[in-house]
Protein backbone atom coordinates (compact mmCIF):
# COMPACT_ATOMS: atom_id res chain seq x y z
CA UNK A 1 0.00 0.00 0.00
CA UNK A 2 1.43 3.56 -1.33
CA UNK A 3 2.16 5.93 1.62
CA UNK A 4 -0.08 8.49 0.10
CA UNK A 5 -2.74 5.99 0.38
CA UNK A 6 -2.75 5.81 3.84
CA UNK A 7 -3.47 10.08 3.92
CA UNK A 8 -6.82 9.93 2.32
CA UNK A 9 -7.82 7.16 4.87
CA UNK A 10 -7.13 8.84 7.77
CA UNK A 11 -8.90 12.07 6.50
CA UNK A 12 -11.75 10.36 5.53
CA UNK A 13 -12.64 8.65 8.16
CA UNK A 14 -11.40 11.54 10.55
CA UNK A 15 -13.58 13.77 8.58
CA UNK A 16 -16.46 11.38 9.14
CA UNK A 17 -15.63 11.22 12.50
CA UNK A 18 -16.64 15.14 13.22
CA UNK A 19 -19.57 15.28 10.74
CA UNK A 20 -21.28 12.66 13.35
CA UNK A 21 -19.65 14.00 16.42
CA UNK A 22 -20.60 17.51 15.29
CA UNK A 23 -24.40 16.71 14.72
CA UNK A 24 -24.20 15.05 18.61
CA UNK A 25 -22.93 18.09 19.21
CA UNK A 26 -25.32 20.11 17.61
CA UNK A 27 -28.43 18.41 19.22
CA UNK A 28 -27.38 17.92 22.62
CA UNK A 29 -26.53 21.73 22.65
CA UNK A 30 -30.25 22.84 21.79
CA UNK A 31 -31.89 20.57 24.11
CA UNK A 32 -29.12 20.68 26.88
CA UNK A 33 -29.31 23.49 29.50
CA UNK A 34 -25.82 22.16 30.91
CA UNK A 35 -24.23 21.44 27.79
CA UNK A 36 -21.28 24.16 27.01
CA UNK A 37 -19.96 25.30 23.56
CA UNK A 38 -16.91 24.79 25.43
CA UNK A 39 -17.35 20.95 26.21
CA UNK A 40 -17.81 21.03 22.23
CA UNK A 41 -14.46 22.79 21.39
CA UNK A 42 -12.52 20.62 23.96
CA UNK A 43 -13.63 17.78 22.99
CA UNK A 44 -13.23 18.80 19.04
CA UNK A 45 -9.26 20.07 20.06
CA UNK A 46 -8.32 16.82 21.51
CA UNK A 47 -9.45 15.25 18.22
CA UNK A 48 -7.62 17.72 15.64
CA UNK A 49 -4.51 18.43 17.64
CA UNK A 50 -3.64 14.20 18.03
CA UNK A 51 -4.96 13.60 14.37
CA UNK A 52 -2.87 16.05 12.64
CA UNK A 53 0.40 15.00 14.73
CA UNK A 54 -0.30 11.18 13.45
CA UNK A 55 -0.46 12.84 9.79
CA UNK A 56 2.69 14.53 10.44
CA UNK A 57 3.99 10.45 11.42
CA UNK A 58 2.27 9.38 8.23
CA UNK A 59 4.07 11.62 5.79
CA UNK A 60 7.48 11.89 7.10
CA UNK A 61 8.04 8.22 8.56
CA UNK A 62 5.51 5.68 6.70
CA UNK A 63 7.77 3.57 4.26
CA UNK A 64 6.59 3.79 0.66
CA UNK A 65 4.72 0.36 0.62
CA UNK A 66 3.82 -0.08 3.87
CA UNK A 67 1.52 -3.22 4.86
CA UNK A 68 0.92 -4.70 8.35
CA UNK A 69 -1.23 -7.79 6.88
CA UNK A 70 -0.72 -8.84 3.74
CA UNK A 71 -4.02 -11.38 3.71
CA UNK A 72 -4.48 -14.71 2.96
CA UNK A 73 -5.29 -16.80 0.36
CA UNK A 74 -8.27 -18.66 1.30
CA UNK A 75 -10.12 -19.28 -2.27
CA UNK A 76 -9.90 -23.35 -1.53
CA UNK A 77 -11.61 -23.18 2.21
CA UNK A 78 -14.51 -20.80 1.79
CA UNK A 79 -16.73 -23.39 2.54
CA UNK A 80 -15.39 -22.57 5.79
CA UNK A 81 -16.45 -18.83 5.52
CA UNK A 82 -20.04 -20.13 4.51
CA UNK A 83 -20.62 -22.24 7.77
CA UNK A 84 -18.63 -19.91 10.28
CA UNK A 85 -21.97 -17.70 11.00
CA UNK A 86 -24.12 -20.68 10.86
CA UNK A 87 -22.03 -22.51 13.49
CA UNK A 88 -21.55 -19.82 15.58
CA UNK A 89 -25.40 -18.78 15.52
CA UNK A 90 -26.41 -22.71 16.07
CA UNK A 91 -23.73 -22.43 19.04
CA UNK A 92 -25.32 -19.23 20.26
CA UNK A 93 -28.53 -20.57 20.94
CA UNK A 94 -27.72 -23.91 22.05
CA UNK A 95 -26.03 -21.41 25.04
CA UNK A 96 -28.72 -19.13 25.43
CA UNK A 97 -31.03 -22.75 25.99
CA UNK A 98 -33.81 -20.73 24.45
CA UNK A 99 -34.90 -18.57 21.71
CA UNK A 100 -35.63 -15.07 22.44
CA UNK A 101 -37.83 -14.76 19.03
CA UNK A 102 -40.29 -17.33 20.32
CA UNK A 103 -40.27 -16.13 23.97
CA UNK A 104 -41.29 -12.71 22.62
CA UNK A 105 -44.12 -13.57 20.27
CA UNK A 106 -45.29 -15.58 23.23
CA UNK A 107 -45.27 -12.32 25.59
CA UNK A 108 -48.32 -10.06 26.12
CA UNK A 109 -47.03 -7.40 28.20
CA UNK A 110 -44.37 -4.38 27.07
CA UNK A 111 -42.45 -4.90 30.20
CA UNK A 112 -42.64 -8.53 29.39
CA UNK A 113 -40.31 -8.64 26.36
CA UNK A 114 -37.87 -5.72 28.04
CA UNK A 115 -37.31 -8.33 29.95
CA UNK A 116 -36.61 -11.11 27.59
CA UNK A 117 -34.25 -8.53 26.02
CA UNK A 118 -32.83 -7.72 28.97
CA UNK A 119 -31.95 -11.35 30.09
CA UNK A 120 -30.21 -11.56 26.85
CA UNK A 121 -27.63 -8.79 27.72
CA UNK A 122 -27.13 -11.14 31.34
CA UNK A 123 -25.99 -13.95 29.94
CA UNK A 124 -22.50 -15.18 30.32
CA UNK A 125 -19.41 -15.75 28.46
CA UNK A 126 -19.24 -16.94 25.95
CA UNK A 127 -22.80 -16.46 24.17
CA UNK A 128 -23.20 -13.20 24.99
CA UNK A 129 -20.12 -12.01 22.82
CA UNK A 130 -21.82 -14.25 19.76
CA UNK A 131 -23.38 -11.88 18.22
CA UNK A 132 -21.51 -8.63 17.78
CA UNK A 133 -18.86 -11.01 16.74
CA UNK A 134 -21.08 -12.71 13.89
CA UNK A 135 -22.49 -9.40 12.72
CA UNK A 136 -19.63 -6.88 13.31
CA UNK A 137 -16.81 -8.80 13.29
CA UNK A 138 -17.29 -11.97 10.69
CA UNK A 139 -19.60 -11.84 8.77
CA UNK A 140 -19.47 -8.26 6.93
CA UNK A 141 -16.16 -8.92 5.70
CA UNK A 142 -16.98 -12.47 3.91
CA UNK A 143 -19.80 -10.79 2.70
CA UNK A 144 -17.71 -8.17 1.07
CA UNK A 145 -15.07 -11.47 -0.09
CA UNK A 146 -17.68 -13.24 -1.97
CA UNK A 147 -19.06 -10.09 -3.38
CA UNK A 148 -15.44 -9.52 -4.90
CA UNK A 149 -15.54 -12.82 -6.16
CA UNK A 150 -19.08 -12.50 -8.31
CA UNK A 151 -20.62 -15.31 -5.95
CA UNK A 152 -23.91 -13.12 -4.67
CA UNK A 153 -25.68 -16.62 -3.87
CA UNK A 154 -23.37 -17.03 -1.62
CA UNK A 155 -22.72 -13.94 -0.34
CA UNK A 156 -26.45 -13.67 0.40
CA UNK A 157 -26.31 -16.60 2.26
CA UNK A 158 -24.16 -15.69 4.53
CA UNK A 159 -25.74 -11.96 4.85
CA UNK A 160 -29.17 -14.15 5.83
CA UNK A 161 -27.56 -16.01 8.55
CA UNK A 162 -26.05 -12.72 9.90
CA UNK A 163 -29.41 -10.90 9.68
CA UNK A 164 -30.82 -13.64 11.67
CA UNK A 165 -29.04 -13.00 14.94
CA UNK A 166 -30.82 -9.91 15.10
CA UNK A 167 -34.16 -11.85 14.13
CA UNK A 168 -33.70 -14.64 16.58
CA UNK A 169 -32.43 -12.04 19.81
CA UNK A 170 -35.36 -9.50 18.43
CA UNK A 171 -32.58 -6.78 18.41
CA UNK A 172 -32.72 -4.21 15.19
CA UNK A 173 -29.01 -3.44 16.26
CA UNK A 174 -27.38 -6.43 15.06
CA UNK A 175 -29.33 -6.74 11.24
CA UNK A 176 -28.12 -3.09 10.89
CA UNK A 177 -24.98 -3.94 11.91
CA UNK A 178 -24.79 -6.68 9.46
CA UNK A 179 -26.52 -4.88 6.58
CA UNK A 180 -24.33 -1.71 6.48
CA UNK A 181 -21.46 -2.38 5.73
CA UNK A 182 -22.30 -4.84 2.97
CA UNK A 183 -25.28 -1.97 1.46
CA UNK A 184 -22.04 0.80 1.43
CA UNK A 185 -19.76 -2.03 -0.10
CA UNK A 186 -22.27 -2.44 -2.78
CA UNK A 187 -23.10 1.23 -3.38
CA UNK A 188 -19.28 2.29 -3.32
CA UNK A 189 -18.52 -0.42 -6.22
CA UNK A 190 -21.70 0.17 -8.28
CA UNK A 191 -23.76 -2.97 -7.53
CA UNK A 192 -27.20 -1.31 -7.27
CA UNK A 193 -29.21 -3.85 -7.43
CA UNK A 194 -27.64 -6.26 -4.75
CA UNK A 195 -27.36 -3.12 -2.39
CA UNK A 196 -31.46 -2.93 -3.31
CA UNK A 197 -31.77 -6.75 -2.74
CA UNK A 198 -29.75 -7.07 0.70
CA UNK A 199 -31.45 -3.52 1.93
CA UNK A 200 -35.24 -4.81 1.17
CA UNK A 201 -34.28 -8.10 2.97
CA UNK A 202 -32.58 -6.22 5.91
CA UNK A 203 -36.27 -3.78 5.89
CA UNK A 204 -38.32 -6.90 6.05
CA UNK A 205 -36.20 -8.43 9.31
CA UNK A 206 -36.52 -4.82 11.32
CA UNK A 207 -40.05 -4.62 10.36
CA UNK A 208 -40.53 -7.92 12.09
CA UNK A 209 -38.47 -7.10 15.30
CA UNK A 210 -40.58 -3.91 14.91
CA UNK A 211 -43.83 -6.02 15.19
CA UNK A 212 -42.40 -8.66 17.60
CA UNK A 213 -40.96 -6.08 20.22
CA UNK A 214 -44.41 -4.14 20.02
CA UNK A 215 -46.89 -5.26 22.22
CA UNK A 216 -49.38 -3.81 20.52
CA UNK A 217 -48.99 -5.37 17.19
CA UNK A 218 -47.87 -8.98 18.97
CA UNK A 219 -49.34 -12.31 17.68
CA UNK A 220 -50.51 -12.46 21.41
CA UNK A 221 -52.58 -9.29 20.95
CA UNK A 222 -53.76 -10.52 17.72
CA UNK A 223 -52.39 -7.60 16.45
CA UNK A 224 -54.95 -5.33 18.18
CA UNK A 225 -54.39 -1.28 18.42
CA UNK A 226 -56.68 -1.74 21.31
CA UNK A 227 -55.40 0.51 24.40
CA UNK A 228 -57.96 -0.28 26.52
CA UNK A 229 -55.96 -4.21 26.55
CA UNK A 230 -53.95 -3.51 29.75
CA UNK A 231 -51.99 -6.64 28.27
CA UNK A 232 -51.30 -4.64 24.28
CA UNK A 233 -50.78 -1.04 25.87
CA UNK A 234 -48.29 0.65 24.19
CA UNK A 235 -45.37 2.80 25.46
CA UNK A 236 -44.15 5.75 23.31
CA UNK A 237 -41.50 8.36 23.78
CA UNK A 238 -43.37 11.84 22.68
CA UNK A 239 -42.24 12.57 19.05
CA UNK A 240 -41.92 15.89 17.85
CA UNK A 241 -44.13 15.34 15.00
CA UNK A 242 -47.74 14.58 15.61
CA UNK A 243 -48.30 11.05 17.10
CA UNK A 244 -51.84 10.63 15.71
CA UNK A 245 -50.25 11.55 12.20
CA UNK A 246 -47.23 9.37 12.81
CA UNK A 247 -49.63 6.36 14.00
CA UNK A 248 -51.83 6.41 10.94
CA UNK A 249 -48.86 6.52 8.28
CA UNK A 250 -47.60 3.73 6.22
CA UNK A 251 -45.33 0.76 8.01
CA UNK A 252 -42.33 1.75 6.06
CA UNK A 253 -43.01 5.21 6.76
CA UNK A 254 -42.73 4.56 10.58
CA UNK A 255 -39.80 2.42 10.15
CA UNK A 256 -38.01 5.27 8.65
CA UNK A 257 -38.66 7.81 10.65
CA UNK A 258 -37.74 5.83 13.75
CA UNK A 259 -34.66 4.62 12.04
CA UNK A 260 -33.97 8.74 11.16
CA UNK A 261 -34.85 9.97 14.81
CA UNK A 262 -32.99 7.10 16.62
CA UNK A 263 -29.61 7.91 13.96
CA UNK A 264 -30.05 11.75 14.22
CA UNK A 265 -31.83 13.06 17.30
CA UNK A 266 -31.59 10.61 19.85
CA UNK A 267 -27.65 10.57 20.57
CA UNK A 268 -27.60 14.05 21.06
CA UNK A 269 -30.75 13.88 23.44
CA UNK A 270 -28.65 11.04 25.37
CA UNK A 271 -25.50 13.39 25.94
CA UNK A 272 -27.47 15.83 27.16
CA UNK A 273 -29.44 13.92 29.62
CA UNK A 274 -25.85 12.69 30.81
CA UNK A 275 -24.70 16.14 31.40
CA UNK A 276 -27.80 16.84 33.40
CA UNK A 277 -26.31 13.86 35.83
CA UNK A 278 -22.83 14.75 36.00
CA UNK A 279 -21.80 16.19 37.99
CA UNK A 280 -24.82 17.68 39.39
CA UNK A 281 -26.10 14.23 41.02
CA UNK A 282 -23.05 12.15 40.10
CA UNK A 283 -19.58 13.71 40.64
CA UNK A 284 -16.86 12.95 38.08
CA UNK A 285 -15.51 9.33 38.76
CA UNK A 286 -11.84 9.49 38.43
CA UNK A 287 -11.36 6.39 36.96
CA UNK A 288 -13.95 4.44 39.02
CA UNK A 289 -16.57 4.26 35.70
CA UNK A 290 -13.60 2.04 33.94
CA UNK A 291 -13.53 -1.65 34.57
CA UNK A 292 -10.05 -2.36 33.91
CA UNK A 293 -9.24 1.10 35.76
CA UNK A 294 -11.63 1.21 39.24
CA UNK A 295 -9.18 -1.47 40.82
CA UNK A 296 -6.07 0.50 40.27
CA UNK A 297 -7.10 3.34 41.27
CA UNK A 298 -9.29 1.38 44.27
CA UNK A 299 -13.20 1.98 44.07
CA UNK A 300 -15.99 0.25 42.53
CA UNK A 301 -17.01 0.07 39.09
CA UNK A 302 -19.64 1.45 38.41
CA UNK A 303 -21.38 0.93 34.87
CA UNK A 304 -22.22 4.66 33.66
CA UNK A 305 -25.11 4.01 30.96
CA UNK A 306 -27.03 1.47 33.46
CA UNK A 307 -26.09 4.47 35.99
CA UNK A 308 -27.85 7.15 34.03
CA UNK A 309 -30.77 4.75 33.04
CA UNK A 310 -31.96 3.88 36.90
CA UNK A 311 -31.33 7.52 37.05
CA UNK A 312 -33.65 8.59 34.48
CA UNK A 313 -36.05 5.63 35.28
CA UNK A 314 -36.58 4.52 38.22
CA UNK A 315 -40.12 3.08 37.98
CA UNK A 316 -38.70 0.69 35.35
CA UNK A 317 -35.82 0.08 38.05
CA UNK A 318 -38.51 -0.93 40.45
CA UNK A 319 -40.25 -3.58 38.18
CA UNK A 320 -37.34 -5.32 38.01
CA UNK A 321 -35.60 -3.85 34.25
CA UNK A 322 -32.23 -3.10 34.27
CA UNK A 323 -31.78 -1.04 31.18
CA UNK A 324 -28.54 0.62 29.96
CA UNK A 325 -28.70 4.89 28.43
CA UNK A 326 -25.60 4.17 25.86
CA UNK A 327 -24.12 7.96 24.99
CA UNK A 328 -21.62 9.08 22.64
CA UNK A 329 -18.03 7.80 23.46
CA UNK A 330 -16.82 10.93 24.72
CA UNK A 331 -19.92 11.01 27.58
CA UNK A 332 -17.63 8.31 29.47
CA UNK A 333 -14.49 10.24 29.20
CA UNK A 334 -16.41 13.18 30.35
CA UNK A 335 -18.15 11.31 33.23
CA UNK A 336 -14.97 10.15 34.85
CA UNK A 337 -12.45 13.09 34.11
CA UNK A 338 -14.62 16.13 33.46
CA UNK A 339 -13.50 18.64 31.03
CA UNK A 340 -9.98 17.48 30.42
CA UNK A 341 -11.55 14.13 29.29
CA UNK A 342 -13.15 15.52 26.65
CA UNK A 343 -9.90 15.90 25.48
CA UNK A 344 -8.50 12.93 25.40
CA UNK A 345 -11.36 11.59 24.21
CA UNK A 346 -11.12 13.29 20.98
CA UNK A 347 -6.97 11.90 21.32
CA UNK A 348 -7.85 8.56 21.73
CA UNK A 349 -10.66 8.87 19.04
CA UNK A 350 -7.98 9.68 16.43
CA UNK A 351 -5.64 6.85 17.56
CA UNK A 352 -7.84 4.53 17.39
CA UNK A 353 -8.67 5.63 13.59
CA UNK A 354 -5.07 5.21 12.75
CA UNK A 355 -5.05 2.15 14.27
CA UNK A 356 -7.74 1.14 11.91
CA UNK A 357 -6.05 2.74 8.65
CA UNK A 358 -2.75 0.82 9.47
CA UNK A 359 -3.88 -2.58 10.12
CA UNK A 360 -6.11 -2.50 6.72
CA UNK A 361 -3.92 -0.86 4.51
CA UNK A 362 -3.83 -3.94 2.34
CA UNK A 363 -7.59 -4.03 1.83
CA UNK A 364 -9.02 -1.44 -1.18
CA UNK A 365 -11.04 1.85 -0.68
CA UNK A 366 -14.60 0.54 -0.88
CA UNK A 367 -13.83 -2.38 1.60
CA UNK A 368 -11.51 -0.65 3.70
CA UNK A 369 -14.68 2.74 4.09
CA UNK A 370 -17.20 -0.29 4.40
CA UNK A 371 -16.14 -1.71 7.42
CA UNK A 372 -14.87 1.26 9.44
CA UNK A 373 -17.79 3.97 9.09
CA UNK A 374 -20.08 1.82 11.01
CA UNK A 375 -17.95 1.57 13.89
CA UNK A 376 -17.94 5.37 13.41
CA UNK A 377 -21.38 5.69 13.33
CA UNK A 378 -21.76 3.35 16.65
CA UNK A 379 -19.36 5.53 18.42
CA UNK A 380 -21.93 8.34 18.78
CA UNK A 381 -23.74 5.72 21.25
CA UNK A 382 -20.92 3.94 22.47
CA UNK A 383 -17.99 3.86 24.52
CA UNK A 384 -14.85 3.59 22.80
CA UNK A 385 -13.28 0.94 24.54
CA UNK A 386 -16.64 -0.95 24.47
CA UNK A 387 -16.98 -0.28 20.43
CA UNK A 388 -13.02 -1.21 20.03
CA UNK A 389 -13.13 -4.57 22.21
CA UNK A 390 -16.75 -6.14 22.62
CA UNK A 391 -18.42 -4.11 19.87
CA UNK A 392 -15.83 -5.86 17.22
CA UNK A 393 -14.05 -3.24 16.05
CA UNK A 394 -10.26 -4.46 16.38
CA UNK A 395 -11.21 -7.80 15.45
CA UNK A 396 -12.96 -7.01 12.30
CA UNK A 397 -10.35 -4.79 11.54
CA UNK A 398 -7.98 -8.07 11.74
CA UNK A 399 -10.31 -10.64 10.29
CA UNK A 400 -10.84 -7.88 7.38
CA UNK A 401 -6.86 -7.52 7.15
CA UNK A 402 -5.99 -11.02 7.13
CA UNK A 403 -9.60 -11.91 4.71
CA UNK A 404 -9.54 -9.65 2.01
CA UNK A 405 -6.02 -7.95 2.34
CA UNK A 406 -4.94 -10.49 -0.06
CA UNK A 407 -7.88 -11.52 -2.24
CA UNK A 408 -7.54 -8.39 -5.16
CA UNK A 409 -9.42 -6.22 -3.10
CA UNK A 410 -5.57 -4.67 -2.43
CA UNK A 411 -6.57 -2.90 -5.85
CA UNK A 412 -9.26 -0.64 -6.82
CA UNK A 413 -12.23 -2.35 -6.43
CA UNK A 414 -14.89 -0.20 -8.65
CA UNK A 415 -16.16 -2.18 -11.54
CA UNK A 416 -19.74 -2.18 -12.22
CA UNK A 417 -22.57 -4.36 -10.65
CA UNK A 418 -22.45 -8.15 -11.88
CA UNK A 419 -25.91 -9.96 -11.83
CA UNK A 420 -26.70 -11.66 -9.16
CA UNK A 421 -27.04 -14.69 -10.92
CA UNK A 422 -23.30 -14.31 -12.32
CA UNK A 423 -21.39 -17.72 -11.70
CA UNK A 424 -17.90 -17.48 -9.82
CA UNK A 425 -15.25 -15.57 -11.52
CA UNK A 426 -12.74 -18.58 -13.16
CA UNK A 427 -9.27 -18.54 -12.04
Amino acid sequence: MMKAELRPRLIILSASYLMLMSLVWIVALSVGEYVRPEHFLTHFLGFCVTIVILLVIVHRLAPTNYSIFTGLNIEKYAWVLVLTPVVLLATYVILLGNVPLIDAIRANEYYAVTRIRTDISKSGFPESYIPALVTRSIAPAIIVYFLHQNKFMTAFFVFLSAAAVGLLTITKGHVIFATFPVILYCALTKRFLQAGLFLVTAGAIIYAVMVVTNPAANAACKFSTNTSDPACQMIVEPLPDDIEGVEKAPAAERLARALVRRAFLVPGQVVAEWFEIFPAKVPFEQGCGYRFLAPIVGCKFEQNARLVYAIQYPDRVAQGIRGSKNAAHFMEEYANFGLPGLFLAGALAAMVISVATLLMSKVSRPAFLSINLIFILMMASTALHTTLLSGGWLMAMITSAFLIGGTGLSQLDLKSSPDPRSQPVTR
